[in-house]
């Protein structure tokens, strides 16, 4: 998985949440876990009411998911980036948050790109599926015998004229 393995994961939603809040290792993995899935890398709050809202809120994510995040792009920036809210129409699109390239996956990336919070620049490589769907790629040619000797012909009628 890369920052976490599964079996710490696990060891994390079998204890008790009072005895995670009271072993400081087992917390420290926690808010780990939360910053990165939820903060993108950014710093939690440390409050106990939001560590218990942070236990219950990983407890139901589904990590399953988490083995087929993808990451094909190259970021040209490191470290923590502040994304502004960005509206359209009268609607929060984008909310302001701090973006870590290492923690951001190809749909986000995406989605981040589309929506005008980062620009082409800001990479290196863009992501597969992004250059994929932004690429005019020319139609295929179909080539009939037919018509390609008909247009020869036509080419040299007017080449000898």
């Amino acid at each position: 998985m890369g920052f976490m393995e599964l079996v710490e994961i696990k060891e994390i939603f079998q204890t008790d949440i009072e005895i995670v809040l009271k072993d400081q290792v087992l917390l420290m993995r926690l808010l780990k876990l939360y910053s990165t899935i939820y903060l993108n890398g950014s710093a939690p709050r440390m409050c106990e009411r939001s560590i218990r809202s942070y236990y219950l809120k990983l407890a139901n994510y589904n990590f399953d998911n988490m083995k087929n995040l993808k990451q094909t792009f190259k970021a040209a920036f490191v470290g923590l980036r502040f994304i502004p809210g960005i509206m359209k129409d009268g609607k929060m699109v984008i909310i302001h948050r701090h973006i870590d390239p290492k923690y951001l996956s190809d749909n986000e990336a995406i989605e981040l790109l589309i929506s005008g919070a980062l620009k082409e620049s800001d990479f290196e490589i863009l992501p597969d599926e992004y250059v994929n769907k932004n690429t005019k790629e020319p139609a295929p040619l179909i080539e009939n015998d037919k018509e390609t000797d008909q247009l020869t012909e036509m080419k040299a009628k007017k080449a000898k004229k």
